[in-house]
């Protein structure tokens, strides 16, 4: 019988994610260096004709983060299509997997067909493709995490260019229509909330009709409250975007299952739910809102990286049995919308909303492909492992303009704790350059100050430079403050000046070392 999604769940992601932090409690960053093969069926679209299971393409997210916070890890996905037991096939399929564990390749997916490897490449759309008008004047479009920055920003486009009758869902209820001018401008109220209140003011003034529901995705139940709530208003739905997100990030290692399963609700439960609820609707298209995170990883991203494996995975999958164009949109950051809104981001990286929402139409009215990649720079030197991402940081020139602290320290339930001492000094003028907040306190946590995984690591290179110090992200990450960094500086500097004392037979001995253990774990049906 078929494995339930529970089951599938529980021998895939989970069962990784058990080993990723077992192996860190055994040794973390100090082992040898390990290459981890992780072998599992129904994960690519290949031929186009093998079985897929959404739920196992959960393993690549997981797979590319633990390989970013722990780089004494190198884990790799062989994904394979099982033959027929005890044959021919069966041992050549087998000496294959076992010289890919042993082999050094950059692919961390690889799929077998027969005999044949198959790595994934990205190829640039075309703007001559040609595709077929999907959007339609006046049509009625469901937004899912409508009232977030990505699905506000799309909604906006749709009403002001295609008139569309807009129905924004999200899980929190609106206020009531007449305390929206209120609430918008009174200076104690949430600010995200008074925003929000002020761009649907403008939505209507700007001649869109508009219909908030508040509505769990999840649930089956208030789903169909919803849609009879849409068709009692507009009638029947003509496209969903399905745009929700569950912001809470966390490293691999101190992941909890209760986090992770609350990561996934929205992206694999949600969906399933979602696309259930309007598979009578006469659609013209399903668009989900996933993440460039599923190829680039990310520090902190393993669970978030890995729900939207699911639905790319899934838009490939219901491809195979409906004629439905379902797109799955890597979306690159946008800058301060969404997930994204606040963040420090260098300039010239992140889409600005109108290059989004153009993106968008682009791929809503072009050909039916089930995934496309949205990156606001070129893709291939992005996708280089993360140790490559310092390196090329370190090669960038220094910038020539002053630390700048144009914001005051937010307010932290961290009492502010002064640096003290030329290294902790130092090191939180380094935080003050990369956030522009000043003054950092020594016990500051950086993500509670507005930094993400990216200025993380930019700081990381500046430390480099700074210091001559190589430090691992996964340990800055288990306690990213001014004076756990400045801890770690220390121990690395105490470190190479031992080291810099080793004989020649001890650097022999070391680089012996070096040759990986190799371990293959199999999650296979």
């Amino acid at each position: 019988p078929a494995a339930s999604q529970a089951e599938v769940f529980e021998r895939g992601y989970f069962s990784l994610l058990a080993l990723a932090q077992a192996l860190d409690g055994a040794g973390g960053s100090q082992r040898a260096p390990l290459a981890l093969t992780v072998v599992a069926d129904g994960i690519e679209d290949v031929t186009g004709t093998e079985a897929l299971s959404p739920e196992k393409a959960t393993l690549r997210g997981l797979a590319k983060v633990l390989g970013q916070e722990s780089p004494s890890i190198a884990c790799r996905i062989v994904d394979v299509v099982l033959p027929a037991p005890e044959s021919a096939a069966e041992t050549e399929l087998a000496r294959r997997v076992a010289q890919e564990a042993v082999a050094s390749h950059d692919e961390a997916v690889v799929a077998y067909r027969g005999p044949h490897r198959w790595t994934k490449g990205y190829e640039p759309l075309a703007a001559d493709v040609p595709g077929v008008q999907r959007l339609r004047k006046g049509g009625v479009y469901l937004i899912t995490g409508g009232l977030g920055g990505v699905g506000l920003a799309l909604a906006r486009h749709l009403g002001k260019t295609w008139q569309a009758k807009l129905v924004l869902l999200g899980r929190t209820p609106v206020p009531e229509r007449g305390e929206w001018a209120r609430i918008a401008g009174a200076a104690d109220q949430p600010l995200a909330l008074r925003r929000r209140l002020q761009q649907l003011i403008e939505l209507e003034a700007a001649g869109t009709e508009v219909l908030t529901v508040a509505a769990d995705v999840t649930d089956p139940t208030q789903l169909r409250s919803a849609l009879a709530a849409v068709h009692a208003r507009f009638g029947a739905v003509n496209g969903v975007v399905h745009a929700v997100i569950e912001p809470n990030h966390g490293m691999v290692s101190q992941r909890t299952r209760a986090q992770v399963e609350a990561a996934f609700a929205p992206k694999v439960a949600g969906t399933r739910a979602l696309l259930d609820a309007v598979a009578a609707e006469p659609l013209d298209f399903v668009l989900f809102c996933s993440s460039i995170a599923t190829l680039l990883g990310g520090l902190g991203l393993s669970d978030y990286a890995a729900a939207n494996d699911y639905l790319d995975a899934l838009a490939s999958a219901h491809r195979r049995s409906s004629a439905l164009p379902v797109f799955s949109v890597n979306w690159d950051a946008w800058r301060d919308v969404g997930a994204a809104a606040g963040k420090d981001m260098p300039e010239g990286m992140g889409l600005d909303e109108r290059t989004g929402v153009l993106a968008f139409e682009r791929i809503v009215n072009g050909p039916d492909l089930p995934q496309v990649v949205v990156s606001a720079s070129p893709l291939a030197p992005r996708l280089r492992p993360l140790r490559n991402l310092l390196d090329a940081m370190d090669d960038e020139p220094e910038a020539t303009a002053p630390a700048r602290a144009g914001h005051p320290r937010p307010v932290l339930q961290t009492p502010f704790v002064a640096p003290e001492g030329d290294l902790e000094e130092g090191l939180a003028e380094l935080w003050t350059e990369a956030l522009g907040i000043a003054p950092v306190g020594v016990n500051d946590n950086l993500f509670e100050l507005g930094g993400d995984s990216l200025l993380a690591i930019r700081l990381l290179s500046k430390v480099r430079k700074a210091y001559g110090v190589d430090l691992l992200p996964a340990a800055f990450f288990k306690a990213p403050t001014v004076v756990e960094l400045a801890a770690l500086v220390e121990l690395r500097l105490i470190e190479d000046i031992e080291a810099a004392g080793l004989d020649d037979e001890a650097g022999e001995e070391a680089q012996d070392s070096d040759r990986p253990d190799r371990t293959t774990a199999s999650f296979s049906s």
